[in-house]
């Protein structure tokens, strides 16, 4: 038997490696017993090239992933993951579509070696696309978004690396290859350092406002207390995140601090409110005193009532003084009142007394007021005049009326009286030294004209000395008179000797004079003559003898007729050069005003020229003038105008030279590759050429009739450009309208359709970056057009999975309706109704497959019976997992419930003590499977009754309404039912169902 077995046993099991080896090529891994055959070898031959072998011939992905991820021998690991490679490389295009490739991938997820080196040595984007989505270790994906040979890998790559370091090794190692993948991760890292530094400001916020509340917590309470506690929780309100948990019992503890400030200091003003009132209130006498006292003195300020004597005042200051002593012995009054008090106090007081001395002196200031009537002191002299002003000026000190009180009539009287008395006494010492030093100058005039014999003028001085002494006291009066007796004599005798000499010469002159009234000559010859014969007449001088003062009327009646016809020519003459010559000087003088006040770090250069101009014109104008002044007048002309020419001038040659070199600017711009530079630089040439200022005039129009055409060829090219530019954007803008179309197309495209249009809409987005200058006006609508339209299909691409997940749950729950319906009436009928119903199009969750197909054949079995136990139990699960969702829901359970829910809660703390919170998202999923999945909470028997029945079609959810007799279903109705609405309560709170 031994020998037999050996003979006919396969050669895969021969002791000889080799021949197991040779055993291994023959198996056909497509035969399913030999593939287990060949997947035994490969796991246990203790050989390891028939390990190898077997290797090689495996198709069983699964297989070979587990031997790359869990053999103890390296060879096994390398040899199992290049079989994988090989086998999913070549099937890429010819076995398996895209889904199939997809659904193996996502078996060999944790293979992560594997799944870069198939992306390394993939072709196709798509393949690469799916092997790219299910690597998870961040250090293969920034090894492939810097090694991958295709941009787009590269791009997908880097989408999906987050860590900092690894998006720093990207940036330092393709930064020099490919610009759009760094750009990306530059990105990535500025969202997360923003939003790191997002969190850091808000932490730094929080930190910041807890140091404050801490800080006033400390401080004592002052007036600003309370608002600022109000600011400081309003900002913690105005924060849009919470409060981090490390700072909550700080900021609570130190708003309690500060409440507790508050109070205290509520209590200790409580306190003070009484002591403070009984100040205030002595305060308020001690002001209203001296309300009282300042209201009597405003109102002698204005004037002094009749009623008002120095007894009513002594009465008042009585009361008032009693008052403030009082009120002072309460509260001890301030240094501002107390000063309000005296001032007023002594002051009335000082009223008093000066109401009191007024009316002792009342006689005397009566007789002082009569002896200063004007009647009086006119025909007083300086002595009278003294003595009655020091008798006024000592009744007014002895009075000592205060200043800031109205004063009586009397005071004014005597005041006015005191002045009037002074002035006159001024004026009086004042006309004595005056005429004295007259008469002095008098007599030494008259004496030098005796000696010159200058018989006019001394015998005026002579009359004017004479009219002196009357003005003089009878001691001056004397001796001037003395000496003006002994000049008279001599006087006398000079004008009898000078007559004998004069008088025949006269006599000729007035011939001539005479003569001249019939000459028919010039006015100006007229007037000429008569004046040289009147220099003639007083070189001979007057004798003012009876015979001298004859001949001179005959000279001056001659002299007036002859000069009659030139008086108005000579007036006019003479007013219209003193004229021009007085415009002439105001010229001149506003000029040199001009040039010295004239800010010249910043003139006005038109204002300049305009005001040179107008002064030459109004020169010319004003002429002529005295030919003794004019030199003296052109000069200083002369001397202002040529600073304000010279300075003028120097100004137009500056503009001149910046206006050629705009003009050299503006034809070197004709040249110019960039049009638009060229524009703005034309524009601002224009705008320097208004802000030069004047010129040359005729120097300034040549530059300028070359300056514009050079600025309007420049204008005309940019013309040109621009129309051709507007039509191209205009052909943009309809490349970019139906850019943004096709992308709403595909948004708008079922899932199937959809999940494959990732690379259609790269390729559509980078065209619409690439769709160049667009139209000014629609610039802005087209481009959100576009970013909404992105926004639309990153929003459906996004959904869907949570479309997939949601169908996929929609799916499971309508089979859970099914199973509880035949739960609640397991009739043949029922099944036979429910079954066609039961296969759908759609998968349900894979976790739940399994759990949902149990319960549904277990249903079918129409004779099996549950125990009471069981049901028991089905029914707590399903409270439990109602309480679970009530929980994360922060919804109240039941007071039926709340036990369970207690024991729930304690037992998960216990047990969950140290491990992570499971993610919500995944916890509800769990729970929805679970309930769906649960047992049935039905005995399974009904009665004839409801066997026969053939019940209506159902809501979802919801069990038939099928009676029983003796399986109690309609108790059991209606604790699912109660159950049923807690559960979809609790997932509408938490979002999960509408």
């Amino acid at each position: 038997m031994n020998m037999l077995a050996n003979i006919f046993k396969p050669k895969w099991q021969h002791k000889r490696p080799a021949i197991r080896k040779q055993a291994v090529n023959s198996l056909n891994p497509n035969n399913t017993e030999q593939h287990t055959i060949l997947l035994e070898l490969s796991q246990s031959d203790p050989d390891l090239d028939v390990r190898l072998a077997a290797i090689d011939r495996l198709h069983d992905t699964n297989a070979l992933n587990t031997l790359a991820m869990q053999g103890n021998d390296n060879a096994i690991q390398n040899q199992a993951q290049t079989r994988l490679v090989r086998i999913l490389s070549d099937n890429q295009s010819a076995t398996l579509d895209l889904a199939a490739y997809t659904q193996v991938i996502k078996a060999l997820r944790d293979n992560t070696s594997l799944l870069k080196t198939l992306c390394v040595n993939s072709e196709d984007l798509s393949y690469q696309t799916v092997l790219i989505d299910h690597i998870y270790d961040e250090a293969t994906l920034a090894s492939l978004a810097v090694e991958s040979k295709l941009t787009k890998v590269r791009q997908l790559a880097v989408q999906r690396v987050n860590a900092v370091e690894h998006l720093n090794y990207i940036i330092k190692q393709i930064r020099h290859r490919d610009k759009r993948v760094a750009q990306i991760a530059k990105d990535k890292l500025s969202i997360q350092r923003k939003s790191q530094e997002a969190q850091q400001q808000h932490i730094h916020e929080c930190e910041t406002i807890c140091d404050s509340l801490e800080l006033l917590a400390r401080s004592a309470y002052n007036p600003l207390y309370i608002s600022k506690l109000k600011h400081l929780t309003n900002q913690l309100r105005s924060i849009d995140k919470q409060v981090p948990e490390h700072l909550v019992v700080q900021v609570e503890q130190a708003i309690l601090q500060c409440d507790a400030v508050i109070n205290e200091h509520k209590a200790v003003a409580n306190e003070q409110a009484d002591e403070q009132e009984h100040q205030a209130n002595s305060h308020a006498e001690q002001l209203s005193t001296c309300d009282a006292l300042e209201q009597v003195v405003a109102q002698l300020k204005h004037a002094i009532p009749d009623e008002l004597n120095a007894g009513s005042i002594h009465s008042l200051l009585g009361i008032q003084q009693r008052r403030w002593q009082e009120a002072t012995d309460q509260v001890r009054a301030h240094p501002k009142e107390l000063m309000r008090f005296n001032k007023s106090y002594d002051l009335l007081a000082d009223t008093q007394a000066a109401m009191e001395r007024l009316s002792e002196l009342n006689q005397q200031i009566e007789t002082l007021l009569s002896n200063s009537t004007n009647d009086n002191i006119d025909n007083q002299g300086l002595t009278d005049n003294s003595k009655l002003l020091h008798a006024l000026n000592t009744c007014l000190a002895q009075i000592n009326w205060p200043p800031e009180i109205a004063q009586p009539v009397v005071i004014t009287k005597l005041e006015a009286a005191s002045e009037a008395v002074g002035n006159r006494l001024k004026l009086l010492e004042q006309t004595a030294a005056d005429t004295a030093q007259q008469l002095k100058n008098a007599i030494k005039k008259l004496a030098k004209a005796i000696d010159d014999g200058n018989l006019d003028t001394a015998e005026k001085t002579l009359y004017e000395a004479r009219k002196l002494l009357a003005n003089l006291d009878t001691k001056q009066r004397r001796e001037g008179e003395h000496k003006i007796n002994l000049l008279a004599g001599q006087l006398k005798e000079l004008q009898d000797w000078k007559g004998y000499a004069t008088n025949p010469k006269k006599e000729e002159l007035i011939g001539k004079m005479e003569a001249l009234q019939h000459a028919t000559l010039p006015l100006k010859d007229k007037a000429d003559a008569i004046k040289a014969l009147q220099t003639e007449w007083k070189k001979l001088g007057n004798t003012r003898s009876g015979e001298d003062k004859a001949l001179w009327a005959r000279f001056k009646a001659a002299a007036d007729i002859s000069y009659e016809p030139c008086k108005a020519y000579f007036a006019d003459m003479q007013a219209r050069r003193q004229f021009n010559l007085e415009q002439r000087q105001t010229i001149c003088q506003q000029l040199e005003t001009f040039l010295a006040e004239n800010d010249w770090g910043a003139p006005d250069w038109k204002a300049v020229d305009k005001i040179i101009n107008t002064a030459k014109k109004e020169w010319q104008q004003f002429a002529p003038v005295d030919r003794k002044k004019i030199k003296a007048i052109q000069t200083r002309f002369n001397q202002v105008i040529q600073p304000l020419l010279e300075k003028l001038n120097t100004e137009k040659d500056k503009n001149l030279s910046a206006k050629q070199a705009l003009v050299d600017e503006a034809k070197a711009l004709l040249d110019s590759v960039d049009i638009y530079e060229a524009v703005n630089q034309a524009k601002a040439l224009q705008r320097r050429w208004r802000a030069i200022g004047f010129d040359h005039r005729g120097k300034g129009q040549t530059l300028w009739r070359e300056y514009r055409p050079a600025c309007d060829a420049i204008f005309a090219r940019l013309e040109s450009e621009q129309q051709a530019s507007e039509q191209e954007q205009q052909n943009n803008l309809v490349v970019a309208q139906e850019i943004c179309d096709k992308i709403v197309s595909l948004a708008d495209s079922d899932d199937n359709r959809l999940s494959a249009s990732r690379k259609e809409y790269d390729e559509l987005y980078q065209a619409f970056k690439n769709v160049g200058a667009l139209p000014s006006k629609q610039r802005q609508q087209i481009q959100q057009q576009f970013a909404d339209c992105c926004k639309r299909y990153q929003q459906q691409f996004a959904g869907i999975a949570r479309r997939k997940k949601a169908a996929a749950f929609n799916e499971l729950e309508r089979r859970a309706t099914l199973c509880q319906q035949l739960e609640a009436s397991p009739t043949q009928a029922m099944l036979n109704q429910l079954k066609d119903s039961w296969s759908g199009t759609i998968d349900v969750p894979a976790d739940s497959a399994q759990g949902i197909e149990a319960r549904w054949q277990a249903a079918q079995d129409l004779t099996a019976q549950l125990s009471p136990e069981q049901i028991d139990k089905n029914q707590t699960n399903l409270r439990l997992l109602c309480i679970r969702l009530e929980i994360l829901a922060n919804m109240d359970s039941p007071k039926a419930d709340e036990q369970l829910r207690m024991d729930y809660q304690v037992k998960r703390l216990s047990k969950g003590l140290g491990q992570e919170r499971e993610d919500i998202t995944q916890e509800i999923d769990k729970i929805r499977i679970a309930w769906c999945c649960n047992g049935s909470i039905y005995s399974g028997t009904v009665s004839e009754e409801v066997s026969n029945d053939t019940t209506s079609e159902q809501k979802p959810g919801h069990q038939t309404n099928a009676k029983s007799s003796d399986n109690g279903s309609g108790k059991n109705d209606n604790i699912y039912h109660t159950l049923w609405q807690r559960y979809q309560q609790a997932l509408h709170k938490l979002k999960v169902v509408e």
